[in-house]
């Protein structure tokens, strides 16, 4: 089972920037930039694409999400998943529906899509 405590245990060799196409993220400065411009996110909309931006191979579940980025026991509740991460591809994705970040794993989960990845799933 996906331990949320091992996702921030070793903060000393951790990269300050994460970079996924045109998509990046300034760990320091708490920022995202998207094409040269600064995207408002809010704290939780900011946790779920540095999740996958750190963990770039990982496939996460709603549960996984809902333990590491709202740090709260889950119930099964998907909907508050669901609507966050269609908040968040309004923001950060040029297309929506074919997303170049956030790839969507029916009835799995999701994960970052590969940068040389050019599938239309």
């Amino acid at each position: 089972m996906f331990a949320v405590a091992s996702l921030y245990a070793d903060k000393s060799s951790e990269v300050t920037v994460l970079k996924h196409h045109n998509l990046c993220m300034d760990l320091e400065a708490h920022v995202v930039i998207k094409d040269g411009n600064i995207i408002k996110l809010t704290s939780t909309e900011y946790e779920m694409p540095k999740l996958f931006m750190q963990y770039q191979s990982r496939v996460f579940t709603k549960e996984d999400l809902y333990k590491a980025v709202w740090e709260e026991t889950y119930y099964g509740d998907e909907n508050i998943v669901n609507v966050h991460m269609s908040r968040l591809r309004e923001k950060i994705e040029t297309n929506t529906k074919t997303p170049q970040h956030i790839e969507t794993l029916w009835g799995i989960g999701y994960r970052m899509r590969k940068e040389n990845s050019n599938d239309k799933k």
